[in-house]
């Protein structure tokens, strides 16, 4: 399980990266989902106390990103914003599974 440090510094710089590259309303669902996931594992490893620290990671990287803010050509934003392409390894978000499961 990775430290707090580390959990902290990466999902500042994914957000920093998300914000840098992708309009707002792209780089917010990205990014908010970065921040979930770190969320349940820091809660889980270190109990209520890494939520702070991680808030304050994210909050930083969205700062920082917009700050830098240097555009990606829409095609990119496109392709990554796409509902329909399934991210790397087939992780498919949770919530995706609960709607088909429950449209069924």
């Amino acid at each position: 399980m990775p430290s707090l440090a580390y959990s902290c510094a990466r999902n500042n710089e994914l957000n920093r990266v998300h914000h840098k590259h992708f309009p707002l309303a792209a780089a917010l669902p990205l990014s908010l989902r970065c921040l979930l996931s770190h969320l349940v594992a820091g809660t889980r490893a270190n109990g209520p106390r890494a939520v702070p620290p991680l808030l304050g990671a994210a909050w930083r990287g969205l700062r920082d990103g917009r700050r830098q803010h240097v555009p990606v050509p829409p095609q990119v934003v496109r392709f990554y914003t796409n509902p329909t392409l399934r991210p790397d390894l087939g992780n498919v978000p949770l919530s995706r599974k609960l709607r088909r499961r429950m449209t069924r």
